[in-house]
Formats: structure tokens, C-alpha cells, sequence
């Protein structure tokens, strides 16, 4: 009935010892610094948060802000993790 479409073949695909394809030097030193300044932004976001949670009038906004500056600590910190995974060491004082 309908005509059967020829079959793909793919090349295989080099991948690491854990099954993760395979990237250059090149590409993981630039995701590495995309994720690093990630991470300097989120502390920063959070840094903020914390010095609205602190210096607000508003009740509901000094809860709001010091719940958000913890939420994102904790994902910088998930991030910085995930960064020693591939190798790359946090900065000292993180």
C-alpha cells in the first residue's frame, strides 16, 4: 500500500567510557565557562534577593526575596556540582 522508505543508517557515534558522546577540549572548556559565569549570575541573583529580603518593608517581600536567595544558592551550588563532575573545580570561597 504505501511505499517503504529505504532504511537510515548512522554512522556510530564515539562516546565516552559512561556512554556520553564524545566533545572536544574545545567545546567542554566553552560550555565549562558558559556554566561558570551561569553560576556567577544566579549568586549574584541571590546575593540581590537576599539584600531585598533584608532591607524590605513589606512583610510578603522579606519572605518572598530570602526564599528566592535561598532557592538560588541552592541551584548555584547544584551547578557548581555538576561542574566538579566534569572536572573543573569551583572557585576557593565558593
Amino acid at each position: 500500500m504505501f511505499p517503504q522508505r529505504p532504511a537510515i543508517s548512522r554512522a556510530p557515534v564515539e562516546t565516552t567510557g559512561s556512554g556520553h558522546p564524545l566533545i572536544s577540549r574545545q567545546s567542554e572548556k566553552s560550555l565549562l565557562t558558559d556554566l561558570e559565569k551561569r553560576v556567577e549570575e544566579i549568586e549574584a541573583r541571590a546575593a540581590e534577593s537576599k539584600l531585598l529580603g533584608n532591607l524590605s518593608m513589606d512583610e510578603e517581600a522579606r519572605i518572598y526575596n530570602r526564599r528566592l536567595a535561598v532557592e538560588l544558592k541552592e541551584y548555584a551550588l547544584k551547578l557548581r556540582g555538576q561542574m566538579e563532575s566534569v572536572g573543573k573545580e569551583p572557585k576557593p570561597g565558593a
